[in-house]
């Protein structure tokens, strides 16, 4: 598990910026595809969670869309 936080994402999509950096930085275990990235472009107003096809039972898009919307982003 990974959380990134930075001020802006400089006109760049979240999706695409999540998704890279996820890849690159080869969260989770090797072979199970587990991992979990928050980011949040703070000056964007604007976060997402990407998760592994490993967590995916575990964490649906729509638990991972309810604590963007409930915990997230009223912080």
């Amino acid at each position: 598990m990974a959380v990134v936080t930075l001020s802006s994402l400089d006109g760049s999509d979240i999706e695409t910026f999540a998704v890279d950096l996820f890849q690159r930085w080869g969260i989770g275990k090797k072979g199970k595809d587990n991992g979990l990235l928050i980011v949040a472009a703070i000056g964007d107003r604007t976060a997402r969670i990407e998760v592994g096809y490993g967590l995916e039972g575990i964490i649906p898009d729509a638990f991972a869309g309810r604590v963007l919307r409930e915990v997230i982003f009223p912080a």
